[in-house]
């Protein structure tokens, strides 16, 4: 998933959250429409999710929270926990075009990567309660879990 690349130079938000930016021609460089002059850093989510646990186990069981049922829909925010001078230094002076972080001097001149090994000391206990989704926010049918599921990471 692409994240919206265009800015509209004015606004740092609008009242429906979407028309203050907008989405390049094309989702590898591409050029902003007319009103959108700020061309903003790609940002780019993949996702993997094993499904597999549920194959043949009947009715899909999950329903995103904008009412999507097949799965195929998606929604994504960026929220900046980046040390912000570190970050614009990398904007700066990072721009080989594989995105491959370690091409960066920002990061591996001052450390700041994890070793595959330290990647893999971070860990999150999936929850085993059964659980009960009563209401989405945007008040989608409510969706009861009849057995404990593995939280999809």
């Amino acid at each position: 998933m692409n994240l919206n690349r265009c800015w509209n130079d004015k606004d740092l938000d609008s009242a429906d959250h979407k028309t203050h930016v907008a989405y390049a021609d094309d989702h590898d460089g591409g050029v902003c429409p007319d009103g959108f002059p700020v061309t903003l850093p790609t940002i780019f989510f993949d996702h993997t999710w094993d499904t597999s646990v549920w194959d043949g186990a009947g009715d899909w069981p999950f329903v995103w929270a904008h009412g999507d049922r097949t799965g195929w829909g998606f929604h994504g925010d960026f929220l900046n926990g980046w040390d912000v001078p570190i970050l614009q230094q990398a904007m700066d002076t990072c721009t080989d075009m594989s995105g491959v972080i370690e091409q960066c001097s920002v990061f591996t001149s001052k450390n700041l990567l994890q070793t595959l090994a330290e990647q893999a000391k971070c860990v999150l206990t999936a929850p085993t309660k059964k659980i009960t989704l009563v209401r989405f926010l945007n008040c989608q049918v409510a969706i009861q879990f009849k057995r404990e599921l593995p939280m999809l990471l």
